[in-house]
Formats: C-alpha cells, structure tokens, sequence
C-alpha cells in the first residue's frame, strides 16, 4: 500500500502508522520531504513471490511547479531507464494528459502536458488501463485525472490482461488506486500493445523493413493488414 500526502512529521510518524496499521513494516520519504510525502506500508504475512517472480514498484506524489515537476521527470526517467524486470510506478503526478483528464479548473500549460508525455516516452511506459469513475480527484467543483498507473513493457509481458482499479474515495479528496496480481487471470492469447519504446530498439528499423516487403497479395488495403500481422508477429 503507497499512502500519498500523509502530511504525519516524522517525529510522529512510528507511533501513528503502529495505530492505523497495528504491525505492518513501512517505510517513508523523509529524507527527501520533511513532511512525509509518502508511506509505503505493507504485510510480510501476506506478501509472498513465487517462482522468484520480482517486479518493482514505485509510488509517487508530483509537487504542483513546472519546474519542481520537471526535476521529478528527470529523475524518475533516469530510474526507469536503468531497471530491467517488470516494472510500475502510481500514484498522483498532479498533471493531466489531455484536456479530456479536467473539468472546470484553470487551464494547464501546454508545456507542461508536453513534458510529461515526453518522460512517459523516454521511459518506454505506457498508462495501465483502469476501471471505474472516470475522473479520479475532486474537490466538488473541479474534476480531474491526475492520479495514473504507468507501467514499462515488461509488466505488460508478464501481465498483459492486468487492469486497475479506481476505489471509491470515502473521505479523501483522491480515489485510491488498486492492482491485483492473479495469474489465472492471464491465460490465453495475450493482446498485443505497441509501446513507443520498441521504436528505439536496435532490431526494430530491419524487422518492420523485412515484414514490409512481404505480404505483397491482395489489394492495397490487405497488403498493409498482411503487413502489419507479420509485424505484430515478430516485435512480439
């Protein structure tokens, strides 16, 4: 469990999290916010991996400046870049996507949508699809979605049917966010996403031009599907 803006200082921090979350181990960004950013809670009873399976995740709360955002982008895309294995990070990145992610509200820079789409692009991640209330964070007069799952090619490769879950909000102003791991939940085909990060890989230029000048049959239109099915195929 990732508990955001918790706003507990850390002289006070043990005793409350021993009450609300009686023996569960914790830990908690101090060092990097004296105002406890961020709590990340979690059962060793009931927290098992089998199979070795290891996967990382991050939880993250996005301060409200262009330019503290800005050193979080960077940040967050330098970690990204370096890991290997499944990995996702969630929470509240106090920016939005597109205009569709707000109602009412004052108007977002545009340049600050542009930088966050290009870390989500530089970090090869993609958003996880969600279920539930469209809008995720209200204050009874603005609407917006401000909270995401990004998640990087390997999670989708070990679980492509994977979905999150948009939790009724109860006193927060925030609807929680929630995954659920169930591996028997993913059988069958697995459904194919491009990721723009495929598009930097050192094979990816020769494998689209070998599968382009096959599949010549057909009319103009089946060529292309033809195409892009053996493609589909290969980048798989």
């Amino acid at each position: 469990m990732v508990v955001l803006e918790n706003k507990v200082k850390e002289l006070n921090d043990d005793s409350i999290i021993k009450k609300v979350f009686s023996n569960l181990k914790w830990i908690a960004n101090y060092d990097a916010s004296p105002e406890g950013r961020i709590w990340v809670v979690w059962d060793q009873t009931k927290v098992e991996f089998e199979n070795n399976t290891k996967f990382i995740i991050g939880g993250v709360y996005g301060m409200h400046t262009i330019q503290d955002k800005k050193a979080l982008w960077e940040d967050l895309r330098g970690t990204m870049v370096g890991i290997s294995g499944p990995s996702l990070i969630m929470g509240d990145f106090n920016t939005i996507l597109s205009s569709e992610d707000i109602v009412q509200g004052n108007a977002v820079q545009e340049i600050e949508v542009r930088d966050f789409k290009g870390f989500i692009l530089d970090a090869g991640l993609a958003e996880l699809r969600i279920v539930g209330r469209k809008f995720i964070w209200t204050n009874n007069h603005v609407h917006n979605r401000i909270d995401r799952i990004l998640v990087n090619a390997e999670w989708i490769q070990k679980w492509p049917a994977m979905e999150g879950l948009i939790v009724n909000p109860g006193f927060s102003d925030h609807c929680p966010l929630s995954i659920t791991f169930d591996d028997n939940n993913q059988a069958g085909r697995r459904p194919f996403k491009f990721l723009n990060g495929l598009a930097q890989h050192k094979d990816f230029d020769d494998t689209a031009k070998q599968c382009w000048v096959k599949g010549k049959q057909g009319n103009a239109m089946l060529k292309v599907r033809n195409k892009l099915k053996m493609l589909k195929g290969d980048l798989k």
